[in-house]
């Protein structure tokens, strides 16, 4: 059955938290869900070359019962809350807004840091490298086929939170899932690009 998605993440965020958001809105879309990706801090200058970037709305205010133009060939109410990244509800930069949603829909959230106060009715916390190790462990676990661009978002978003694989929290797992990535044409030559030299350069 076809369902409407809102997803979200912490204020401020980075290449793990909008690599992770990307990923999961282009994996639901081929699924044949709905999608509305709200990140009003979004910087298009620091994200706009991740794949599934027009995804993503800025606005600071979103509809709460959005029309058909707030999602990509959809209306009606949304199903579901994904919160990506985002240890504590205080984190999401619209989480007042978010409140009288969260009364009749439920609110998923997926973490990665063992401080996260399970604030969603369902909790998928895991102590990884990234939330980008922990959605790829998922969607091979669902059996969805993570494509090209799907694998560069993953990948950027593990490469970031690991610092290219140098901090501690790199593991074989977290080897073995940036291998697997560039084998279903992640571009890490891209990701290396973005991320890294670009900074270097300014």
């Amino acid at each position: 059955k076809q369902q409407n998605f809102l997803l979200v993440t912490h204020k401020f965020p980075d290449h793990d938290a909008i690599g992770s958001l990307l990923s999961m809105a282009q994996m639901l879309k081929i699924q044949g869900h709905n999608v509305t990706c709200w990140v009003p801090d979004f910087d298009r200058r620091e994200f706009g070359w991740m794949p599934g970037n027009e995804l993503v709305t800025d606005h600071s205010i979103l509809r709460i019962e959005p029309s058909a133009s707030d999602f990509v060939g959809g209306n009606g109410t949304y199903n579901f809350v994904i919160s990506l990244d985002a240890s504590n509800f205080d984190r999401i930069p619209q989480n007042q807004q978010l409140v009288s949603l969260l009364k009749s829909v439920p609110l998923i959230n997926i973490d990665h840091h063992m401080d996260n106060s399970h604030y969603g009715a369902y909790n998928y916390v895991v102590d990884l490298s990234s939330v980008g190790e922990l959605l790829f462990q998922l969607f091979l676990s669902w059996g969805w086929e993570v494509d090209a661009s799907v694998s560069t978002c993953l990948y950027a978003a593990i490469c970031s939170d690991t610092g290219r694989f140098l901090f501690d929290n790199t593991t074989g797992s977290t080897l073995i899932a940036a291998g697997a990535l560039i084998n279903r044409g992640a571009d890490r030559h891209l990701v290396s690009r973005k991320i890294y030299e670009s900074k270097s350069q300014a």
